[in-house]
């Protein structure tokens, strides 16, 4: 299941969900993308998306998360 336009302060954007789900957060740029990854209390887990392979990996270098 996607869930598009997730507010980073709902519940499904704060926390883990076991099962296929996917949380779409909407964001303007890079720092604010970090901004609201780096900010849930269980950083468990992570993806980045990107056409440019070298803008995603140093942006899931900022990433604080178990696994990118």
């Amino acid at each position: 299941m996607v869930y598009t336009d997730v507010d980073p302060e709902m519940r499904i954007g704060q926390e883990e969900i076991f099962g296929p789900v996917l949380s779409v957060i909407p964001f303007s740029d890079r720092e604010e993308a970090i901004s609201i990854a780096n900010d849930v209390k269980y950083g468990l887990t992570g993806g980045v998306f990107s056409r440019d392979i070298r803008r995603a990996l140093r942006l899931a270098r900022d990433i604080d998360a178990g696994s990118v």
